[in-house]
């Protein structure tokens, strides 16, 4: 099987897989390594602040250091979860490496819709697919979305990069 039919593949199970898990999505990419590229600028919201706050505690509990923000990752992050809660519908990107400067080895996405940030971190926490990608040593960067559905919800999209 080629390379491309592949990650082509992997998305589209990643897409499927992760839509059977009401309120919460995790897929992961892998490719070979190409030059890395140093994380973009990009202005996260004071919600996305929080959820990065969150996620990096997670992390440090668990005795890892904590991830640094991507702007391709967090524009990706933002993007679809605007997109989620427009459509007030809970899914995975159709493809997890548009949009992301090359140089990645691999990228996983956590995707979750619920009341507040505490609340999904804790979701995400106690669930094995998004436990991995949140305590995933290989990941350095990361950008987190969040965007408010007409109902009343909140739509958070973690997308995660190793560089």
């Amino acid at each position: 099987m080629s390379h491309a039919r592949s990650l082509v593949r992997r998305a589209l199970f990643c897409l499927f897989a992760g839509t059977l898990v009401v309120g919460l999505g995790a897929c992961q990419l892998r490719r070979p390594a190409s030059a890395p590229v140093a994380a973009q600028a990009f202005a996260p919201s004071s919600e996305a602040d929080q959820a990065l706050a969150l996620l990096n505690g997670f992390r440090s509990a668990n005795g890892l250091p904590a991830l640094a923000v991507a702007g391709d990752a967090t524009a990706k992050a933002q993007s679809h979860s605007d997109e989620m809660a427009a459509a007030l519908n809970l899914y995975h990107s159709s493809d997890l490496a548009a949009g992301i400067q090359p140089g990645w080895t691999m990228l996983g996405e956590n995707v979750g819709v619920g009341g507040t940030e505490d609340q999904l971190i804790d979701m995400f926490a106690n669930s094995a697919p998004h436990r991995e990608n949140m305590l995933s040593p290989a990941y350095n960067q990361v950008g987190i979305g969040v965007a408010h559905g007409g109902d009343g919800r909140i739509y958070v999209t973690q997308f995660f990069v190793a560089r």
